[in-house]
């Protein structure tokens, strides 16, 4: 299994856009002018209505950035989690929030986070990660005032 997106087989064509710098411009457009832009590799999303599988089964499956209304964590002493609204599972932090740089200055943070899967789901059940970008070195508080930009891929 792959430790990080830079790891997964993908195919010479497969191409993963936009960057982590245009979704953080993309983000700051709508926080800024409340409107989503349109671009063709994001979709607006709820991630965290249901598994993974099931969210996602009637989108394109080489598009994996979505932007999304978050939802407010419930925080596990330093980890956070996202619970899905079903129950069928829940996203966790790991690691530590990261600098997004662009031409030596930040213009973003990321956090990742893996899905686990409560033991009575009984659906398809693939290795999922989600990637989340804000504008400030609290992505959590971001993601509880809508400003958070998330970004999922199956490994």
């Amino acid at each position: 299994m792959a430790n990080n997106v830079n790891e997964l087989p993908l195919t010479t064509n497969y191409q993963v856009l936009p960057t982590r710098i245009t979704a953080l411009n993309f983000l700051n457009e709508v926080v800024n002018n409340g409107l989503a832009p349109v671009h063709p590799d994001i979709q607006e999303l709820n991630l965290y209505a249901s598994v993974p599988d099931e969210v996602i089964a009637n989108h394109q499956p080489n598009r994996r950035y979505f932007f999304l209304t978050p939802r407010a964590t419930n925080a596990d002493g330093t980890k956070f989690i996202y619970k899905t609204d079903d129950g069928m599972g829940e996203w966790i932090m790991e690691g530590e929030t990261e600098e997004v740089p662009d031409g030596g200055q930040v213009i973003g943070f990321r956090s990742a986070f893996v899905f686990e899967y409560h033991q009575d789901y009984v659906g398809l059940q693939h290795g999922w990660r989600m990637t989340q970008l804000s504008l400030h070195q609290g992505p959590h508080q971001d993601a509880q005032q809508n400003n958070a930009f998330s970004i999922i891929h199956r490994v």
